[in-house]
């Protein structure tokens, strides 16, 4: 790759495989501990639904596909 690789970047896969090399991968940042009353369990569940309405009506709105993980 003729070009430096910086946090944010989007690549191709072909780019990204090529980038390995000249990515920092040492110890991951550290992950502060989610307070409790943004834990799921701790949200009403007619909150949790309205969200989750809000997310899927943003989405449908803006034509997007959204991913995730947990």
């Amino acid at each position: 790759m003729n070009r430096i690789v910086l946090p944010g970047d989007i690549l191709r896969a072909s780019e990204a495989i090529e980038a390995i090399p000249q990515v920092d991968l040492g110890p991951p940042i550290e992950i502060p501990p989610i307070p409790p009353e943004a834990d799921p369990k701790n949200i009403p569940e007619e909150e949790r639904r309205w969200l989750k309405s809000e997310i899927e009506k943003s989405a449908e709105e803006k034509d997007v596909l959204l991913l995730a993980h947990n």
